[in-house]
């Protein structure tokens, strides 16, 4: 009798979601950014964000912390001999492939719109949100000399996952997540992974019992990230966009990439457009004596009036009352 044929989304049926990290409850989630690319973001008719190419982000082990974990807890088990060498062997190769389940709208035989499915290899673009509404470490990011030049745009993120839930077929992948950083949830995450599969060796082909594995390893390398950020709290909204569609593609949005200097790295980003109903609050960085926070207060309202945002009555100025 031959192997059991299991592919990624059977392992996924059969194992679950339970080695995915859990997305934090939260109404609001907040972008901090600059003066100046406030003004760029917040455009009349839609937001329009800086999504910046993943390996170029503030940690310099983005992407790899969830293969350090991973093979850090691999060679634990087979220690305790829970697992096999063999087994041991085979999942060592797994690695982060940067494939995404793509959906897009093509054209069949008979010229009617058909939604298609299409493993590609993408490249991952990155905005980075907070759940914490006033954060001196994050302010910090955006101090100059003795003052503060940063805000934070808040964002509903009903309104956000409704953007997102909109944004399908659209020819490239698109995820919201919430970033881990206690390496003990990691490791016990990446452990139940490993112990289940290891259930199915020996039952399944190798190949499809590594691409499962290789699956996980590509969202965790998205979502677990060093501890010593965990100060900035961070929701992520992720884009995917393939390298190439070999399908007979329509209507697939196109993102052009750009690049930006920043503190002596070339970023490279995409422009991605939002509905600009999703913001519900500005908040003006700390630092401020009271009649300059009064007299901004007022500034950026008639700003945000002038665009036609509705958040222009819920502007604030943080609480924290640091002096230098």
């Amino acid at each position: 009798m031959g192997l059991m044929r299991f592919s990624t989304f059977e392992f996924k049926k059969i194992l679950s979601n339970a080695f995915l990290p859990e997305i934090k409850s939260a109404s609001l989630i907040y972008h901090y950014t600059s003066g100046d690319a406030l003004i760029h973001i917040m455009q009349e008719n839609e937001l329009k964000f800086w999504a910046s190419r993943v390996d170029c982000l503030n940690d310099m082990e983005e992407e790899h912390d969830a293969l350090r974990i991973f093979g850090d807890v691999c060679e634990e088990l087979r220690k305790k001999e829970m697992i096999s060498n063999d087994f041991y062997e085979l999942i060592s190769q797994a690695n982060i492939t940067h494939r995404d389940q793509i959906m897009y709208l093509s054209d069949n035989t008979l010229k009617n719109k058909t939604t298609t499915v299409e493993s590609c290899i993408c490249t991952r673009y990155i905005i980075c949100f907070s759940m914490d509404q006033d954060s001196l470490p994050m302010w910090n990011y955006y101090s100059n000399g003795s003052s503060y030049e940063g805000v934070n745009i808040g964002i509903s993120l009903a309104a956000l996952k409704e953007y997102i839930d909109s944004s399908k077929d659209r020819g490239y992948g698109i995820k919201l997540v919430s970033v881990l950083y206690d390496d003990n949830k990691k490791r016990d995450l990446v452990e139940s992974l490993i112990k289940n599969v290891y259930k199915y060796y020996g039952k399944a082909k190798n190949t499809d019992i590594l691409n499962f594995i290789d699956s996980y390893i590509n969202y965790w390398s998205l979502c677990f990230k060093n501890e010593s950020f965990k100060h900035e709290n961070e929701y992520r909204l992720i884009y995917s966009i393939p390298d190439e569609i070999k399908g007979n593609s329509i209507e697939i949005e196109k993102f052009p990439i750009s690049h930006r200097y920043k503190r002596g790295i070339f970023i490279p980003y995409i422009n991605v457009k939002i509905d600009k109903n999703v913001v519900v609050s500005v908040t003006l960085g700390p630092l401020m004596g009271d009649s300059t926070k009064n007299r901004q207060v007022e500034i950026m309202k008639g700003f945000l009036n002038d665009l036609e945002y509705y958040c222009a009555e819920n502007v604030k100025v943080s609480k924290i009352p640091i002096r230098y």
